[in-house]
C-alpha cells in the first residue's frame, strides 16, 4: 500500500491526474489497489481497472462490487475476448462501468458489444485495430451509440502514440489517456526532440501536418537489422 502511494503521489506531482492499474491478480490485492489509488489520486481522478482477460467468472462480480465501492471509473476487459456470453451474464449485475480491449479489434468486434449494450466505453487503441482508418469506424460505432471514449496504448512507440492523441482531438476528447509516459519508454535515440513534445504528463502536438513527428533518419539506420540468420 505505501509503494503504490508514493508511486502515485510521485506521478501527480510530475502532473498525472489519473491512473491505471493491472487488476485480476488476486481479488484482495485488487481491491486493495483500488482503494490506495483513489484516496491518494483523489476525486477528480479517473481510475482504470484494466484485467486484461484475467477474472475468472466468480471472481469477477464479487471484485466489481468492491470497486465501485472505491471508486474505480471502469473495468476493462474483465474476460477472455472471446467469452462474449460470460460478458452477457457480467453485465445485468455489474455496478461498474465496462470497456473491453482484446475483444475489440476491429469495428464489426465493437459493433457486436455496443449493439448488445455490454459496454460503455470505447477503448481507441490505434495499434491494435490495424491503424486510424479503422479506429475512426470505431469512433463512429461509438458516436452512433451513444458511446464515450478512452484512448490507450499501453505498448506504443512515440510516433503511434501521437497518431492516437491526434485522433482523440480531432473528436474533442480530453482525457483521460492510459499511454506510455517518459518514464517508461527512453525513446531519446529515436525522436530527439521527444523531451519537447511531452513534458509534465502532458503530449503536445504542435501544429505539423500529419502525424507530427518523425524518426531521425540516422538513427533509423543505425539500428537497421542488417543481417538475418535463415
Amino acid at each position: 500500500g505505501e509503494a503504490v502511494q508514493r508511486e502515485v503521489l510521485a506521478a501527480m506531482e510530475s502532473g498525472f491526474r489519473h491512473f491505471n492499474f493491472k487488476a485480476a491478480v488476486t481479488p484482495e490485492t485488487d481491491i486493495a489497489l483500488a482503494q490506495v489509488i483513489r484516496q491518494t489520486a483523489g476525486p477528480d481522478a479517473f481510475v482504470w481497472a484494466d484485467a486484461n482477460q484475467g477474472f475468472q467468472p466468480h471472481e469477477a462480480l464479487m471484485v466489481a462490487r468492491s470497486f465501485v465501492e472505491a471508486g474505480v471509473n471502469v473495468l476493462e476487459q474483465p474476460f477472455p475476448a472471446d467469452q462474449l456470453h460470460l460478458m452477457r451474464h457480467l453485465r445485468g449485475q455489474c455496478p461498474v462501468p465496462l470497456a473491453v480491449d482484446e475483444a475489440s479489434v476491429s469495428p464489426a468486434d465493437f459493433f457486436h458489444y455496443a449493439a448488445e449494450g455490454l459496454v460503455d466505453y470505447l477503448v481507441v487503441k490505434v495499434t491494435r485495430s490495424g491503424g486510424l482508418w479503422p479506429s475512426l469506424h470505431q469512433i463512429a460505432v461509438a458516436i452512433s451509440a451513444g458511446l464515450p471514449f478512452l484512448v490507450s496504448g499501453l505498448t506504443d512507440s512515440f510516433l503511434t502514440k501521437l497518431a492516437v492523441c491526434q485522433l482523440a482531438v480531432a473528436f474533442g476528447h480530453q482525457g483521460p489517456a492510459a499511454l506510455n509516459g517518459s518514464q517508461f519508454v527512453n525513446e531519446s535515440a529515436l525522436y530527439p526532440d521527444k523531451p519537447e513534445r511531452e513534458f509534465d504528463a502532458t503530449v503536445h502536438l504542435g501544429g505539423q501536418i500529419g502525424i507530427g513527428v518523425h524518426p531521425d533518419p540516422q538513427a533509423v539506420e543505425q539500428f537497421l537489422a542488417k543481417d538475418l540468420l535463415v
